[in-house]
């Protein structure tokens, strides 16, 4: 019994110790499962959480971090002084009517810019261009992200207007920034543009500026003229002859008007007759190159405002300001309006690009 005893225990240690194997081992390679298991699952997870960080961050705004938004007011800043902080050299001509000029300060994010400077008329601008797009799509969220931004930081109300043009193989998609409402050429701020070129979506950022208007000198170019008083006396003279007497040379005719340059000169430029079948005026004009900046056409229109004044002639409007043009308006004083003989305009522009200082007479 004992021998047969030992035997059974020893038979069933060692079928346990056989029968524990597997099971060991299934329950191992369980374990081993179910930690690769949770591992692919925390992969999944952290997948899911980077993709949902990548997501928020593709949703904001990549132009409005501060060193965009700073790089660009300074850019809008020297717009109007024609970037002169911004210039660098010349890099090339563009035609006969654009220098190429390096920027000195590119906007973060873009790829490359440039200045174009107008070699005769007209005012530079910015051109910044950003690396290309392969998808229309991408291509509009940058340029809207864009658009919204440079709107944004400009930091007054712009009115905009979006187009779609073609030239050649080109395609331009445009969202474009006005100063006022229907707006001109004369009044695009802002321009975001999308280029389609062989396949791929080109975003491009342009900033309008101005030409700095001329420096004054504070020495006038004009003659002097000793006499203003004395040659306002005499057109008065010559309104009872419809300004007969200041009819020269024949300038121009038509079925309705023949104009005459004066015979008078007003700081050595003369003037023109208009003579109509009911109405003949009499005009002189000083402007731009003529004059050294708007206050010297500010101080010509005060010496003629006191003149005709003085004259005792003339019934005058209350004087009206209308941005930088200043003017009056004034009829007969000796007779109503129905039955006045003349009329006067004296008007001067305060513009720093074009100032001007100009009469006209008008005899009924």
């Amino acid at each position: 019994m004992t021998n047969r005893g030992n035997k059974t225990g020893q038979a069933e240690g060692i079928f346990f110790r056989i029968s524990i194997i597997p099971c060991y081992g299934y329950c191992m390679a369980t374990a081993h499962r179910l930690f690769l298991l949770k591992t692919e699952q925390m992969k999944l997870f952290f997948l899911a959480l980077f993709a949902a960080i990548a997501l928020q961050a593709s949703a904001q705004n990549e132009f409005e971090h501060s060193r965009f938004v700073d790089a660009f007011k300074k850019l809008y800043a020297d717009a109007p002084k024609g970037f002169v902080a911004h210039k660098g050299a010349k890099m090339r001509t563009l035609g006969i009517f654009f220098n190429i000029h390096k920027n000195l300060a590119m906007l973060p994010g873009a790829d490359s810019a440039i200045i174009n400077v107008p070699v005769a008329v007209g005012n530079p601008s910015c051109t910044h261009y950003f690396k290309p797009l392969a998808t229309l799509t991408a291509a509009q969220q940058k340029e809207q992200s864009l658009a919204l931004s440079v709107k944004t930081a400009a930091g007054k109300t712009l009115y905009e207007k979006k187009t779609v043009d073609t030239l050649g193989k080109f395609i331009f998609y445009r969202t474009q920034q006005y100063r006022k409402p229907g707006g001109s050429v004369f009044d695009l701020d802002l321009e975001t543009v999308i280029v389609l070129e062989k396949g791929r979506y080109y975003v491009n950022l342009v900033v309008y500026g101005k030409t700095p208007p001329p420096t004054p000198t504070g020495k006038s170019k004009l003659p002097a003229e000793p006499d203003l008083q004395g040659k306002i006396n005499s057109l008065f003279a010559a309104l009872e002859n419809r300004f007969a007497a200041e009819k020269g040379m024949e300038k121009d005719k038509t079925q309705y008007y023949t104009t005459y340059e004066t015979v008078s000169k007003f700081y050595g430029q003369t003037g023109t007759v208009k003579e109509r079948t009911y109405e003949t005026s009499i005009s002189f004009s000083l402007n731009g190159p003529q004059l050294d900046g708007p206050n010297e056409a500010k101080q010509i229109y005060e010496k003629l405002k006191a003149i005709f004044i003085a004259t005792g002639r003339c019934r005058f409007n209350p004087e009206v300001i209308e941005g930088t043009r200043t003017w009056l308006f004034a009829s007969d004083a000796k007779n109503s309006a129905a039955w006045a003989k003349f009329s006067l305009v004296l008007e001067y522009y305060a513009d720093g690009y074009n100032p001007s200082v100009s009469f006209l007479l008008t005899a009924k």
